[in-house]
């Protein structure tokens, strides 16, 4: 399970370790059935008040599907298919994250919930979440004004990219509130109209979304912490050449991707970094039931990672 972790064949596996690839991947399967939640977090304490998500854009069969990805303190929370980017469909994905962490801890509340401000994905979201606050990540929108770059007006547009991330380097409301109107102003004086200068007015229409975020120290105002966990569904797609079979197949496949993930053991110089921390799951935690990761994972998933109340 761990060579799956790093893509590793299942041909390769059954030669290396016996049997067939057959019982692997269906021993991989199995994980799926475990909830992600109730088996990564052991205390509601350490369950993040903090969330972000996005949908992965990937394939089945040739159709577009949509893996609705949440997660936070740097472990997968979720991990659900969807095959349209509706937003009564995300709903239903990001509703199997929201059913997991209640049974899980049905007296938790989730404060923030950071996301790339497509529409259905915000709808979805307010759906499913009304008390929580949704944030706008910032550097998605920056992201934008950089796709907009041309050569022509490079120098100008590199000048307006810093000026907006001295924007999101402001240390309160006011001062930020203050740069965005200062970057507006430069954005109709020196840009020409077009796709650019629409890119850095849609950001500073978007105060109040960004703005919000001074309330709550330990938000997530870019979503970093997410890109860097999808490199590893880029990673395991691109190994398999992407989905084959069934929706129902794939969701299993990824759901137990975000387990491993969270499970297997870092590389040698992350746990010497992180002075013996072994796994997402330990640093996220504060502890290991076992040294051996896969007795950890067996031990974390007891009862499906479901909690009763008798």
């Amino acid at each position: 399970m761990r060579l799956r972790k790093d893509n590793v064949p299942y041909d390769t596996i059954a030669a290396t370790c016996g049997k067939n690839a057959m019982f692997w991947y269906r021993l991989e399967m199995s994980l799926a059935r475990n909830n992600i939640v109730g088996t990564t977090v052991k205390c509601i304490s350490k369950l993040p008040q903090h969330i972000l998500v996005d949908e992965h854009h990937n394939r089945l069969n040739r159709q577009k599907v949509y893996i609705c990805t949440t997660v936070g303190q740097d472990c997968f929370f979720g991990a659900e298919l969807s095959d349209s980017v509706s937003a009564l469909q995300l709903k239903r994905a990001y509703q199997v994250f929201k059913t997991e962490y209640l049974v899980a801890f049905p007296d938790h509340k989730i404060l923030t919930i950071n996301t790339d401000g497509f529409h259905s994905t915000v709808k979805a979201i307010k759906e499913l979440f009304p008390q929580s606050i949704q944030l706008t990540c910032f550097l998605h929108a920056c992201l934008k004004i950089q796709t907009n770059m041309k050569r022509t007006d490079a120098q100008d547009a590199y000048f307006i990219l810093n000026k907006a991330w001295q924007c999101y380097q402001a240390k309160d409301k006011t001062s930020f509130s203050q740069r965005i109107r200062r970057l507006e102003q430069i954005a109709k004086q020196k840009i020409k109209k077009g796709n650019l200068q629409n890119s850095i007015l849609k950001l500073c229409n978007k105060k109040e979304n960004f703005i919000k975020a001074y309330d709550y120290q330990r938000c997530h105002r870019t979503s970093n912490m997410l890109d860097r966990l999808m490199k590893f569904q880029n990673r395991r797609l691109d190994s398999s050449q992407h989905f084959h079979g069934k929706l129902e197949s794939a969701n299993n496949a990824m759901r137990a991707h975000a387990l491993l993930v969270n499970f297997c053991p870092y590389n040698s110089n992350t746990i010497r970094l992180n002075q013996g921390v072994i796994s997402p799951f330990e640093k996220l935690n504060g502890f290991r039931y076992r040294d051996n990761w896969l007795e950890n994972l067996l031990v974390a998933s007891s009862m499906n990672g479901n909690r009763y109340q008798w």
